[in-house]
């Protein structure tokens, strides 16, 4: 079979999306490492919005809705970049029952006059998959106790 000459009928074939589609979405990320992180769509919105980074952010209870919003009386000030290293958050998170990491798709709420986020639920993983080990390079190999 020559790819040359095959005849293509478009309609029987499926489009692959891009592998970064979420990069069109606001959204807060946590990781297990104990940082909150604005992506880089939201943290540039935000930052024109609030240059200062300093707004009030809250949580629900439940820990599965964020709001971020301007307030006269800010309780949280990320800083340049939109990341920071917030440990007593993430514990609280762990705590709920939240696996790491941890997204929030962000989005403007009108009446609310703020922007919400809600946790996105995912699979936790169980280890690693045939594909995240296809992934992952190997480690690199220790230089300690070779011969030069």
């Amino acid at each position: 079979m020559n790819p040359a000459t095959i005849v293509i009928d478009f309609s029987e074939m499926l489009l692959v999306p891009h592998p970064h589609s979420l990069i069109n979405t606001y959204a807060v990320n946590v990781s297990a490492s104990g940082h909150i992180a604005l992506n880089q769509k939201f943290y540039d919105k935000l930052i024109t919005e609030i240059p200062s980074l300093a707004l009030e952010f809250r949580i629900h209870s439940d820990r599965t809705l964020l709001t971020i919003r301007s307030s006269e009386q800010p309780n949280y000030k990320f800083p340049k970049g939109g990341r920071i290293k917030d440990p007593a958050f993430t514990r609280a998170l762990v705590e709920q029952g939240i696996p790491l990491p941890a997204r929030y798709e962000v989005a403007w709420n009108q009446d609310a006059n703020a922007w919400v986020g809600l946790l996105v639920e995912s699979a936790p993983a169980p280890g690693k998959t045939a594909l995240s080990q296809s992934l992952t390079p190997p480690p690199a190999a220790s230089r300690r106790g070779r011969k030069q």
